[in-house]
């Protein structure tokens, strides 16, 4: 488990990751000009991830000691200073809890602390914490500087672009002979990556789902205020990608000019094996669209094999995809990995168009036979074709769509 930990203004060491409280929290300014009495009404305040996370229902920021009295002997932890003024208290919390055996000492791969720590025998977790400054000659510095036995090399598992950082880069990594780990890890398929190319750990907000220890579930628990492990939009840190939470239990795709997805990864896979396998869900337009405007669709991606992102038109992975128009045509089709042009699997078929607010039922049905798009308990389009079953599933919107709220998603 990593702890940050930065100094209040009397002297006590908090858990919070930033210097400064404006980015995760409802206040603002450096932690370091703060009481700890002071802090204790600050609250997190990150409402992408669920209503929960906002507001007085959201946790508080503890004390380095009230976090330890919960997981110290029950994980391994990996303890860093954000502002260097505490890392003398750190270590000696440490030390006075005797808690050495138990403890990595997380610095940056250029910091002075790093042969420090290694001199009093701590292991050291040395991190690159983005792509900028990661290059072969820069790896080699940092494991050279590292111990094999004790000590890790972690580098960043994508760039801040998104793209994963180049292969050759962790294989350098791998090839020094330290144990290397990546980090953030948010998907399935990035943990496959990881390990064919010779990572030895990882490191993850969402531990049972890319372990794959947690079961699939079978209906989503947003109604809870927040996303299960595994829910996903293209990139769970991004602030441009956040999802709305307008009522209890709803997600919404807000309206940009920019597709959006996400992957409720906490119900996949989908199995293959049951014969029947649908996929229900609510959705909704949240206002009036143009009737010039032929682009816009709520859509959902279905049949993939892993949980790489994927929006509809970009080429990412095979599977098939169903699109309602606000008009209320329905489209069903399939795509190819790398290739942005559609396959057309039936006719589009014409429905009454949805209106603005007003909610909607609607029905994947894969049978060994054909696959089905369309309203539950109403129309439908439907093709033959066994190319693809079960897998993973997106939920999104196109480009000049307006804004989609989704709701009640059922895997049977």
């Amino acid at each position: 488990m990593e702890i940050s930990t930065v100094l209040t203004s009397d002297a006590t060491l908090v858990c919070h990751h930033d210097l400064t409280l404006e980015r995760t929290t409802d206040a603002t300014g450096p932690v370091s000009r703060r009481t700890l009495t002071a802090l204790r009404s600050v609250r997190s305040a990150a409402p992408r991830l669920g209503t929960r996370w906002s507001g007085i229902r959201a946790p508080g920021i503890p004390t380095l000691g009230e976090a330890l009295d919960v997981v110290a002997g029950r994980a391994v932890l990996c303890l860093e200073a954000k502002d260097d003024g505490g890392y003398d208290q750190l270590i000696a919390t440490i030390d006075q809890r005797g808690l050495r055996d138990q403890v990595f000492i997380k610095v940056p791969t250029d910091s002075a602390r790093l042969a420090q720590a290694s001199a009093a025998g701590f292991p050291v977790f040395a991190y690159f914490g983005s792509e900028k400054g990661v290059t072969p000659q820069a790896i080699e510095k940092a494991a050279e500087a590292l111990r094999g036995d004790h000590d890790v090399l972690v580098l960043p598992i994508r760039t801040i672009a998104g793209d994963p950082l180049p292969d050759e880069l962790i294989t350098a990594a791998v090839a020094t002979g330290r144990t290397v780990w990546v980090h953030p890890v948010h998907r399935r398929s990035e943990v496959d990556r990881a390990l064919s190319l010779g990572v030895q750990g990882m490191i993850s907000s969402h531990v049972g789902y890319v372990s794959s220890h947690a079961p699939s579930a079978t209906h989503d628990s947003w109604v809870q205020g927040g996303l299960a492990a595994g829910d996903l939009t293209k990139d769970p840190y991004d602030e441009a990608e956040r999802l709305e939470w307008p009522e209890p239990g709803v997600i919404r795709l807000r309206e940009r000019l920019k597709a959006g997805c996400v992957m409720p990864g906490s119900l996949c896979p989908v199995r293959k094996d049951t014969g029947v396998v649908r996929i229900e869900f609510d959705l909704r337009f949240e206002v009036p669209h143009s009737p010039d405007n032929k682009d816009a669709a709520a859509v959902i991606l279905f049949g993939h094999d892993d949980d790489r992102y994927a929006e509809y038109g970009a080429g990412h992975g095979d599977g098939y995809h169903g699109l309602v128009r606000p008009d209320g045509q329905l489209i069903l089709g399939a795509h190819l990995d790398g290739r942005r042009e559609q396959e057309e699997l039936s006719s589009a078929k014409a429905t009454a168009p949805l209106a603005p607010g007003r909610w909607v039922r609607m029905v994947v049905t894969m049978d060994r036979g054909a696959v089905s798009w369309g309203y539950v308990g109403g129309p439908t389009v439907k093709a033959d074709d066994v190319r693809w079953r079960g897998g993973y599933f997106h939920l999104g919107r196109t480009p000049t769509a307006p804004g989609v709220s989704i709701r009640d998603v059922v895997v049977s």
